[in-house]
């Protein structure tokens, strides 16, 4: 929703209908602001003839008819306190979603996500297989056509039941909880972020990549179901730790409604813009008070509206990343978007210019964090982020925003750039702790022990201030360094300690050996080399088993992950 055009609309047309009657004194001031008001062939309002004066009025105007329209109440969503949890409920509807998840994939493909790619292969190969298969064989494809109807009928008779269920159940859940953001997707950074921050959170928490396929004609996409299946087969891999009866819930699925939201919610439409605007005036050196003003400038001044936006790095490409080479970026971003997106989408970027093009690759960055921001705030949760280019924009948008998530007191820059840390590319081992070892660390709840030793190193840093995020990542990455090397430690103690105990024991064997060659003591010197031969061996099996033990904590399988990067 234009945000600036709205409220003039409002104004002028509340105006010449009679609706509205400004004050004399106000009215004679307005007057040449009024006449000088000018339209497009089109029949819209030109922005660019509506003088700051009106534009002030209209603001003023909007707010207070709409807090007339609300009958004096509040307005803008309304968040219901915390609520006793029935943690056995949640459970349930995990795994009931997760349930449904799974037949709607087994009836497209025939096959379980979990069992849909065989080693050494991949989802893009195994579904362009299914493809072709489809198309040989008319017969199979109707069978699961008519399979894939029940099954999404079926998924969409639940999100109908559980409607806000599991949202209400994500404000209420206890503990360190962190929301997934930056994309609507789930993939496999998703999954390793997901994991990652299992390891230190007490629930993750995720926007239902699936439902967004079933609220709204996904008409821009090319290729909606298989990229719903891709969503489907990446999250599927979560499903032990929700099948598994363990001490708290590790993870919840939840509707956030982004799709519907975008379309027919104006705060959401606002609240977006609004934050829009907040990006990109500073960038643009302007003050911007509608998206109409950002895409004229893109329209009327192209070179200039790019150089300014490339200072500030706001426009990268999908598929590249922040300091990728900027010669050819807007080619790249065509060729993106015409690869994934489809004919009725192209043929608006068809008629857009290099920097209208720019312009709307930033808005679909921004978009995500927009609702990351947004259902960070509403589950009093932190923001969880899997690529460093959504953190990038994170940033951005954070700092334009004047730090207002830190004013709910959710989050603090220790624990943003814990967060970062323990996303960013040199440390994706994170993200390869093995879902069955996963398991049983949260089982033992070794993210507890994780997030206090964390925290006892981080204490010895200064906590910084939103704009020292990167100091707090710099911090966070040392704390992680610091207990992968105090466990490299233990396990060097362990072996120091039966190296000392061997050699001990060799002392006695060789002695035990001497004695044997005596005449008067054979018997003797043999039963004691035997004695301390069977010593030796105890003493291996149990450093090794001390080693199996070190390396099943949730430090060991840090370190081995470490490692095999």
């Amino acid at each position: 929703m234009p945000f600036l055009r709205t409220r003039l609309e409002r104004l002028l047309g509340d105006l010449k209908s009679g609706k509205t009657v400004l004050a004399d004194e106000v009215l004679r001031g307005l007057q040449p602001d009024l006449y000088r008001v000018g339209y497009l062939p089109d029949g819209t309002l030109d922005l660019e003839t509506c003088s700051p004066r009106l534009r002030s009025v209209a603001r003023a105007y909007y707010l207070a008819a709409a807090h007339v329209d609300d009958g004096g109440e509040a307005s803008g969503p309304v968040v219901a306190p915390p609520q006793p949890i029935d943690s056995t409920r949640v459970r349930d509807l995990n795994r009931t979603l997760f349930a449904h998840y799974s037949e709607v994939f087994r009836s497209f493909t025939g096959c379980l996500p979990e069992n849909f790619v065989p080693e050494g292969s991949d989802f893009a190969t195994q579904i362009q297989r299914i493809g072709a298969r489809l198309a040989s064989d008319p017969r199979i494809a109707e069978a699961l056509h008519r399979a894939a109807d029940e099954a999404t009928q079926a998924l969409g008779k639940h999100y109908a039941s559980s409607r806000n269920e599991r949202l209400h159940a994500g404000v209420g859940l206890p503990g360190q909880k962190f929301v997934l953001g930056g994309t609507q997707s789930f993939t496999s950074s998703s999954l390793r972020a997901v994991q990652s921050m299992l390891l230190y959170a007490d629930t993750v928490l995720i926007p239902d990549p699936v439902q967004r396929w079933t609220e709204a004609d996904p008409v821009a996409e090319a290729f909606p179901t298989i990229r719903m299946l891709e969503d489907i087969y990446h999250i599927s891999k979560l499903r032990p730790l929700v099948e598994a009866d363990l001490p708290t819930v590790p993870l919840l699925v939840f509707p956030s409604w982004e799709k519907l939201m975008e379309e027919h919610d104006v705060a959401t439409k606002e609240g977006m813009e609004r934050m829009f605007l907040s990006v990109l005036s500073p960038a643009l050196g302007a003050t911007l008070e509608d998206l109409e003003e950002a895409m004229s400038y893109a329209r009327r001044k192209p070179d200039e509206f790019l150089r300014r936006i490339n200072e500030r790095n706001l426009f990268v490409p999908f598929g590249d990343d922040v300091g990728d080479d900027k010669a050819g970026a807007v080619a790249r971003q065509r060729d993106e978007w015409a690869q994934m997106r489809s004919k009725v989408f192209m043929d608006v970027v068809d008629r857009m210019n290099d920097a209208e093009v720019a312009l709307m690759t930033i808005l679909e960055r921004l978009g995500p964090q927009f609702h990351a921001l947004d259902n960070a705030n509403a589950l009093r949760a932190s923001p969880l982020f899997s690529l460093a280019i959504q953190w990038h924009y994170f940033k951005a948008t954070y700092e334009a925003c004047s730090g207002a998530m830190e004013k709910t007191g959710a989050i603090s820059a220790r624990t943003l750039g814990l967060v970062r840390a323990m996303s960013e590319r040199n440390v994706h081992w994170l993200g390869r702790v093995p879902i069955g070892d996963l398991v049983r660390l949260r089982k033992e709840m070794a993210n507890l022990a994780f997030r206090k030793s964390l925290a006892g190193i981080l204490s010895e840093f200064d906590d910084g201030s939103v704009s020292n995020m990167d100091s707090a990542l710099a911090n966070a990455a040392i704390a992680i360094d610091k207990l992968l090397a105090d466990h490299d430690v233990e396990a060097r103690k362990i072996d120091e300690e039966y190296r000392r105990r061997h050699a001990q024991t060799m002392t006695v064997l060789v002695m035990s050996i001497g004695a044997a060659f005596t005449p008067f003591v054979p018997i003797v010197g043999s039963v004691a080399a035997a004695g301390a031969i069977a010593k030796m061996a105890a003493d291996e099996v149990d450093r090794r088993l001390k080693h199996h033990d070190l390396s099943r904590t949730m430090m060991g399988l840090l370190a081995a992950s470490a490692r095999n990067k």
